[in-house]
């Protein structure tokens, strides 16, 4: 086209479709695929978040729950560490998975679950002697396993044991996942013994056959007599002795006196400290299984009694079989003749019972004296008292503040109540489990055989010859 002025103008050319150059856009088809692509790409994030959001939530989880495991843990390592044994009864008598008993007086550790709908916790108490007044009582863990999967406790690798002072213990239980929803994680609290350096200055043995309780005074006073012991002697006071010992290690942590001074046969050992309860962790009566319902001071009895109950004073005048199981006693038991209790526990308590003995420096509460006859005792087969893997059982068990008496039978001595210490005087005395009376003075004036041995708070030997322990 001509234009007017001096040249040509060439016609601008259109695009195909009928667009202007430089305006081409998306077609439809690839506003779809690129929308497909998008949401894709958008999912993937969406799942990378809300895995990321449970991952985070179960992590926090775990982590709270290793945290208090930690500090459960210390707990525990601690127990374990100071325990003088395991016990059968529970701070406030609700099953436990385990109960330590506590050094010097300072009763009980009891760890317990306690299951609410699908979680569960586990917490700790602290318990006096009594096992009833509660000195703390803390929540350790919770966690997502409930009543359906409880811990399992384990003591140095198998079944814990009352009685037993266990070196590790391991509490195993599960935690709840929470993305899969199955209780499929497993923690364990361990609590262990710490390994210690031999005591240059000498450490108790344990299961030793004779124990003296006692850190003052006269542990043993041999006055006349024979005292034979098949096994370990651990004293934590003095021994006086103007007759005869014999064994094959004497322990003590106070001195040596009288005119034969030592344990022919055995050396001596001088202790640094002295040696806790061996049988510490044992419950008492009424809390111990077994034990017999009833309240003190019970009913005199001179004949064979129709089966175990608390009764005060007893007199054995005829041989008889007792119906086997826990006898208590809150006066004198007195044996006059020939008598076989077998599978027969005796428990000496105050005329408080099922109260303890509450005054440890005054209290006189049942006590025997086995004046003459034959007598063959053995323990019960079943409950706290009976026979275990690492205990003879006990024959004789007296209230852990009873002191029998306020002074010993020889036999013109009374106390003013008119008992005397608990006293073996006849010569034929068969004990096959152990005698247990550790806040009394237990006197061996006649012959026989403690083979189940003795705990005491401490003996007297005036004449005679006894044998404590198992060859």
């Amino acid at each position: 086209m001509r234009g007017h002025g001096t040249g040509w103008y060439p016609r601008r050319a259109r695009t195909s479709g009928g667009c202007r150059g430089g305006e081409a856009g998306f077609t439809l088809a690839e506003l779809l695929v690129a929308i497909a692509i998008l949401g894709v790409v958008a999912a993937v994030i969406g799942q990378s978040f809300i895995v990321s959001a449970e991952t985070a939530r179960q992590t926090s989880q775990r982590y709270n729950e290793s945290h208090d495991a930690q500090v459960a843990s210390a707990y525990l390592a601690n127990d374990v560490q100071s325990s003088i044994g395991l016990s059968g009864s529970a701070c406030g008598g609700a099953p436990a998975l385990i109960t330590f008993q506590r050094p010097d007086s300072q009763g009980f550790a009891s760890y317990f679950f306690n299951a609410s709908g699908p979680s569960g916790q586990i917490s700790r108490q602290v318990c006096q002697s009594d096992l009833t007044t509660i000195t703390s009582s803390t929540p350790l863990i919770e966690f997502g396993a409930g009543a359906g999967n409880p811990p399992v406790v384990t003591c140095d690798g198998g079944a814990c044991s009352t009685g037993t002072a266990p070196k590790v213990v391991k509490i195993t239980f599960h935690g709840h996942n929470l993305v899969s929803g199955q209780d499929d994680f497993t923690y364990a609290l361990t609590g262990a013994v710490r390994a210690q350096q031999a005591d240059t200055a000498g450490a108790a043995v344990p299961f030793a056959s004779l124990v003296t309780l006692g850190s003052s005074g006269r542990g043993i006073d041999i006055s006349g007599g024979s005292l034979a012991v098949n096994g370990s002697i651990v004293v934590n006071s003095d021994v006086f002795n103007n007759g005869t010992l014999s064994c094959s290690q004497l322990q003590l942590v106070g001195s040596i006196s009288g005119s034969s001074p030592g344990c022919t046969g055995g050396t001596t050992t001088q202790l640094a400290q002295g040696s806790p309860d061996p049988f510490g962790g044992l419950p008492q009566c009424p809390q111990a299984a077994g034990c017999p319902q009833g309240a003190g001071p019970g009913a005199n009895l001179n004949s064979t009694p129709s089966g175990p109950g608390v009764y005060h004073d007893v007199t054995i005048n005829t041989n008889a079989a007792w119906p086997q199981g826990v006898y208590v006693i809150t006066g004198e038991f007195v044996v006059n003749s020939n008598v076989s209790l077998q599978g027969v526990t005796l428990y000496f308590a105050c005329t408080s019972y099922p109260a303890p003995c509450s005054n440890p420096t005054n209290n006189q509460g049942g006590s025997w004296n086995f004046r003459s006859g034959t007598v063959t005792l053995t323990p019960v087969t079943t409950g706290d008292f009976a026979p275990g893997p690492t205990s003879p059982g006990i024959s004789i068990f007296m209230d852990r503040n009873n002191l029998g008496s306020t002074c010993g039978k020889s036999p013109a001595c009374t106390a003013p109540n008119g008992r005397p210490y608990p006293i073996f005087t006849n010569g034929s005395t068969s004990v096959t489990g152990a005698v247990y009376a550790p806040a009394a003075q237990v006197w061996l004036t006649g012959g026989g055989s403690l083979s189940g041995g003795i705990v005491a708070g401490s003996i007297r030997i005036s004449g005679g010859g006894m044998t404590i322990g198992t060859p």
